[in-house]
């Protein structure tokens, strides 16, 4: 499926902290790691994801599974 940039910051805006909470989940940990690292690189997308608190969320969700893999 190819979408324009357009409709990926739509889907950066309003999927972006679904994509984050699935990152608690061992199964969509790596898909949602995809999805956000393809949003991330398009134009605006980052400052989308620093407006809405993804980047602080999936900050504090890649330093929580740290913790889990020391343990």
């Amino acid at each position: 499926m190819t979408l324009t940039n357009s409709c990926k910051e739509q889907i950066a805006r309003q999927g972006g902290r679904v994509f984050v909470e699935l990152l608690s989940n061992k199964e969509g940990r790596g898909p949602s790691l995809q999805a956000l690292y393809n949003l991330s690189g398009l134009d605006g997308n980052a400052t989308i994801f620093i407006e809405s608190s993804v980047l602080p969320s999936l900050i504090k969700s890649y330093l929580m599974s740290r913790i889990h893999h020391m343990s």
